[in-house]
Formats: structure tokens, C-alpha cells, sequence
């Protein structure tokens, strides 16, 4: 459960995971205690592209490419790593701006 649980890091209040499955269609949440805006790390998108491509090209590319061709089985691997990753973020580390800050 310690991937589902996921903190504000100025004022430590858990975000629950219906709040960030928001992250799928908006860029950042706020923290409802300190209107902190929260986005996920850097470091999370890198892990997980970097996990995701060789799966996915390995279990995708070579069936797609038989059917329609190398550049349409490219496109679909790289939109189907885009997709996975967008939809791998409510799950990420948390990092907070002001609101003021330039996001």
C-alpha cells in the first residue's frame, strides 16, 4: 500500500488517490490544506519511460510491424509509451510549488 499513499510535501496531509487520479487529465492538483499546487517529480516520468519502452517495444513492435510497417509500428509504440506513462502519474512522488511560482 506504500505506492498508493502519497503526501503533500510542505504540510505532510495524504493526498487520496480519487484527488490525484486527476493527473490523467490536468497537469496539478492542489493540496486542500496549504493550496500548495503538486505535481509529479521529474524523476517518476524518467523511471517509468525508461521501464515501459523496452517492454513495450518488445511485445508490440514486432507484431504491428508485420501488419502495417516500421513507421506506423514506431508511432504506436511511442504513443502507446506517452499513454502508459499519463496514465502511471496518480501513482508518482508529489512536489509542491507556491502559487505563485511559475509552474
Amino acid at each position: 500500500m506504500f505506492m498508493l499513499k502519497r503526501l503533500c510535501p510542505n504540510c505532510d496531509k495524504e493526498i487520496p488517490i480519487r484527488k490525484r487520479l486527476t493527473f490523467i487529465t490536468s497537469e496539478f492538483i492542489r493540496c486542500e490544506k496549504c493550496s500548495n499546487v503538486l505535481q509529479p517529480t521529474l524523476m517518476w516520468g524518467v523511471i517509468t519511460i525508461t521501464l515501459i519502452s523496452p517492454i513495450t517495444y518488445f511485445l508490440v513492435y514486432d507484431n504491428i510491424k508485420s501488419i502495417w510497417g516500421s513507421n506506423v509500428a514506431t508511432l504506436v509504440v511511442i504513443v502507446l509509451i506517452l499513454l502508459s506513462n499519463r496514465l502511471l502519474e496518480p501513482l508518482a512522488d508529489l512536489k509542491a510549488h507556491d502559487e505563485n511560482e511559475l509552474i
